[in-house]
């Protein structure tokens, strides 16, 4: 069972586990991926069944792979879970896919 906690005075709940994505689409030194996108929606659709909605991920994942399989992801979700990534938030409304596919601006800390 996936316990939930407030972030700071926001009121956003999130799950006290956060699935972290830097491997997706990292290369092996033999050039193959280490969590191919397959894999990787797999595990996103896995963390979300539990109950995990708190993702950490940011543009150098993957050399960006990590942001493009988390925005293929979302796009087939109702709910949005909460994306937080290492890039600056204004710079990846305009870049990242992740910011792409959210309909809502995300809060800053």
């Amino acid at each position: 069972m996936v316990e939930y906690l407030r972030l700071g005075s926001t009121g956003i709940e999130v799950s006290q586990a956060c699935l972290g994505t830097w491997m997706f689409g990292t290369k092996s030194p033999s050039g193959s991926e280490i969590v191919t996108e397959e894999v990787a929606l797999s595990i996103l659709d896995s963390a979300w069944d539990s109950g995990v909605n708190f993702i950490d991920t940011a543009n150098v994942y993957g050399r960006g792979s990590s942001e493009e399989y988390i925005g293929k992801w979302l796009t087939g979700l109702n709910r949005r879970p909460l994306v937080l990534t290492g890039d600056d938030l204004a710079n990846a409304r305009r870049t990242s896919t992740v910011a792409t596919v959210l309909q809502h601006p995300l809060p800053r800390f």
